[in-house]
């Protein structure tokens, strides 16, 4: 003996699975995975971001190593042969300047970042 309703309701089932895939999961899927891609894409233009940053910081703190550096020789120098530079401030060679990027600048730059990364959308 063999139940009609059953099957008619195991086809109905099988038809409103195969109408929500194709019209209701497959865009929503869509839609999910191309705002993950997005996101990744702001991600790694962010890395990016924060890498260029950090390069800059460097050269600009190499930069003022090699001047405060070329000054010292300079000084040096003078005061060997016995000239004493006017109005020259040493107090300024003793500044360090720290290797490593202020994080809350970063992260304001960052915030800085993604909004105008955001606002290009």
């Amino acid at each position: 003996m063999f139940n009609l309703t059953l099957l008619i309701q195991g086809l109905n089932f099988l038809i409103a699975y195969w109408l929500l895939s194709q019209f209701f999961f497959k865009p929503i899927l869509n839609c999910i995975a191309q705002g993950v891609n997005k996101t990744n894409k702001i991600n790694s233009d962010i890395t990016h971001y924060r890498q260029i940053l950090k390069d800059a910081y460097l050269s600009e703190k190499k930069l003022w190593q090699d001047t405060c550096h070329s000054f010292s020789k300079y000084t040096e120098f003078n005061h060997n042969i016995g000239i004493k530079p006017k109005g020259s401030n040493h107090s300024v060679l003793s500044i360090d300047v720290q290797a490593e990027v202020n994080e809350h600048e970063q992260a304001q730059l960052t915030q800085v970042l993604v909004n105008n990364i955001m606002a290009m959308e």
